[in-house]
């Protein structure tokens, strides 16, 4: 007879020898394991199933494939491809380079307050002829919006030169005076741009409202001119940032 040391020992031995098994086996284990007066259940689990090895650069190809799969992405709509006259002068500037291109192409980006674009066309319509005086006069009006009265006054000026008959041209130098509070010399500007053009309602308001504002002895103005909503303009030549401006 073996005592109880001898007998736990053997039965701690005999589940010793149902593990091993169980584990060579590699299925769990519903044996009962009785010593003493107590039962045991011993289940032995499977190992998890080892992961696959991604290949390098598996990932790579696989969003590439889907990136063909799936197409270039759709175009997102920009102000040249949805506004008409924009694109119409784009594509007649693509056509033909031309100084008055570039002016219209100008026209159509001051129109739309896209000023650094418009600036930008102005200046290569200056650099294929230096005495397109629409080209000046654009980009004295962008440097009146933008409130620099030194560049503005200098493109102005040159506009009015190469083209004195011409309203439009001495309006701006009108809106230009305005700007730097010179009231008596944008007044006659305004004037002679009413005598150029009697139906010229863009100057008659801009020449009252400068008569409202009043002058002193040395021609400056006495009051500041008011803020105005700005509006858009339907005309390539006219400005809202001073009232009917052009």
């Amino acid at each position: 007879m073996l005592g109880p040391t001898a007998c736990r020992a053997a039965g701690l031995w005999m589940a010793a020898i149902l593990v091993g098994s169980a584990c060579a086996s590699g299925r769990p284990s519903n044996r009962f394991i009785k010593y003493g007066n107590k039962s045991t259940t011993i289940e032995l689990m499977e190992a998890p199933p080892a992961q696959p090895v991604v290949p390098e650069g598996a990932v790579q190809e696989a969003i590439a494939r889907a990136r063909r799969e799936r197409g270039p992405a759709p175009a997102l709509p920009t102000i040249e491809s949805t506004n008409r006259d924009l694109r119409d002068a784009l594509t007649a500037l693509g056509k033909r380079s031309s100084p008055q291109a570039h002016v219209r192409v100008a026209n159509a980006y001051a129109r739309l307050r896209v000023r650094d674009m418009a600036l930008e066309h102005f200046d290569r319509a200056i650099r294929q002829s230096s005495r397109l005086a629409s080209a000046y006069d654009g980009r004295a009006r962008i440097w009146r919006d933008w409130k620099m009265p030194g560049f503005a006054m200098g493109d102005a000026y040159r506009a009015a030169k190469l083209a004195p008959r011409s309203p439009e041209v001495q309006n701006t130098l009108g809106t230009v005076f305005l700007l730097t509070g010179e009231c008596r010399s944008a007044r006659t500007a305004f004037e002679r741009a009413l005598l150029l053009e009697p139906g010229a309602n863009y100057a008659a308001r801009n020449l009252a409202r400068v008569r409202s504002m009043g002058e002193s002895t040395n021609g400056r103005c006495r009051q500041a001119p008011p803020p105005r909503k700005p509006t858009r303009s339907t005309s390539a030549i006219r400005s809202p940032q001073v009232s009917g401006a052009r």
